[in-house]
């Protein structure tokens, strides 16, 4: 039962859950029973073959290159079925980043997927070809034709499985960038624990879609260096995360982005 159903469920009298419930059954909505579900079973067995694979490549490159060799070192590349986390201060350059590896993966010729639920679709356009210096530069007419946006402006969090997997199949992308996760907050009623589960949600879309996604995040206001601890709303978004990357200012040369690996 989806999450915003459950809420709506807890705030009924017992005989409207009755009646709530016998309208969803009536609906196709299947719910829960973990009394009679099957949980499948599956054997190490099975994936022996990809493991001899991964085994060969350990310790390398086993993903799609960042397009920063420094980066690429300590990560072995944006690895399908990865959660990285981008986060740091307002203003620091959390999408500046964001934006630039996914242009560096569509110039590798690997479509991407930049959902940015901020943004105007002519400002990330415009952006891109600053990136790659004008509109009739061969680079940004690769990467505008590579690269797709969602066509809705507003989304809900629950919306994003399904534009993850029609993205995948109309356009074969190898990467995923969500900017921001705490859009979704203003739907929230319980910060921390909802925030959480978002997380999670999104990470079982990169293991589902063996797709690498990038997810940025915001940071709790604090003078000092924000770290992994930092994330704004819940410890559960640096849990999930397979990657986190905080983003810095350079205090003697503030057009100087610092990158650090937290996690």
């Amino acid at each position: 039962m989806p999450h915003y159903l459950i809420k709506q469920f807890e705030r009924l009298e017992p005989k409207e859950q009755a009646e709530m419930l016998e309208e969803l059954i009536a609906s196709g909505i299947k719910l829960p029973n973990t009394k009679t579900d099957e949980i499948k079973l599956c054997l190490v067995s099975e994936f022996t073959e990809a493991a001899i694979e991964l085994n060969k490549n350990w310790g390398k490159m086993q993903g799609i290159s960042c397009g920063y060799p420094q980066i690429d070192r300590l990560t072995k590349g944006l690895v399908g079925g990865e959660l990285i986390v981008i986060a740091g201060k307002t203003s620091y350059g959390k999408s500046l980043l964001s934006l630039n590896i996914a242009n560096k993966v569509a110039l590798a010729d690997i479509p991407v997927l930049f959902v940015s639920l901020e943004m105007s679709k002519k400002e990330i356009a415009s952006r891109y070809m600053h990136i790659n210096g004008g509109s009739e530069t061969d680079n940004y007419l690769k990467v505008s034709n590579t690269t797709a946006m969602q066509h809705n402006d507003e989304l809900t969090w629950q919306s994003i499985d399904g534009l993850v997997r029609h993205a995948i199949n109309e356009m074969k992308v190898g990467l995923i960038v969500i900017d921001h996760l705490h859009y979704f907050t203003r739907q929230l009623e319980q910060m921390s624990e909802d925030l959480g589960r978002i997380t999670k949600e999104i990470k079982k879309n990169a293991i589902r879609y063996d797709i690498p996604i990038i997810l940025i995040s915001h940071v709790r206001r604090t003078r000092e260096r924000a770290n992994i601890d930092d994330l704004r709303g819940s410890s559960y978004i640096g849990q999930d995360a397979d990657i986190v990357l905080m983003i810095e200012r350079d205090g003697d040369d503030p057009t100087r982005l610092l990158v650090g690996i937290e996690k």
